[in-house]
């Protein structure tokens, strides 16, 4: 058995019950353990300071080396309202994967990869990542290697609305990450699962 470490992260608004949550009977919750922390599993939460202006920044840091970022929010865009979710992520490679039910190559170019149920399942719709050209489900995970072309990060996005998760890749040598991950939703909330050790399989 893999023995794998899963970080889950939810925001919502608590005076809000109109907020739209998927129904814990339609897609099961994985298991998980609220007294756990992500320094308990050698990862950073960084907190707000004068370095860190936002208090929503965290970090996935391979303990055993510090210069192993695996994931990182910290400096980019959060944008949380009624019908509109955005959150930014830096990626650690270009080796990028899933985003499905599509027709594409199998590693990720840039571009808009947009996901909703459309209850067709016409085969001959080829998905340039110009934000709709999918099959006909709704997956949204994907995995991206870490610098350590041995792990890899899974990321689950439980929300049931229209999304288009973007992919912007960096060109230049001294960037501080490899690219960006826009993760957009038109409504409900960020619930994220971040599947943060071990190997593609």
């Amino acid at each position: 058995m893999v023995d794998m470490k899963v970080a889950r992260l939810r925001l919502t608004d608590k005076d809000n019950a109109d907020r739209y949550y998927v129904p814990r009977e339609f897609v099961r919750l994985p298991q998980h353990n609220q007294d756990m922390r992500l320094e308990m599993l050698g990862h950073t939460l960084i907190s707000k300071d004068s370095k860190t202006p936002s208090p929503f920044a965290f970090a996935f840091i391979d303990n055993t080396d510090d210069r192993n970022v695996f994931l990182t929010t910290e400096g980019q865009s959060l944008i949380f309202s009624d019908k509109y979710i955005q959150m930014d992520f830096l990626l650690p490679s270009r080796h990028c994967y899933g985003f499905g039910e599509r027709q594409q190559q199998f590693e990720l170019p840039e571009g808009a990869w947009g996901m909703w149920s459309t209850g067709s399942t016409d085969q001959s719709r080829l998905d340039p990542g110009l934000g709709r050209g999918g099959s006909f489900g709704v997956h949204p995970f994907m995995m991206v290697r870490t610098k350590n072309v041995q792990k890899y990060i899974g990321i689950y996005f439980r929300n049931s609305n229209a999304q288009v998760p973007i992919l912007r890749y960096n060109t230049g040598a001294g960037a501080l990450s490899a690219g960006t991950l826009s993760y957009i939703a038109l409504g409900g909330q960020i619930e994220a699962y971040f599947f943060i050790s071990g190997t593609a399989k």
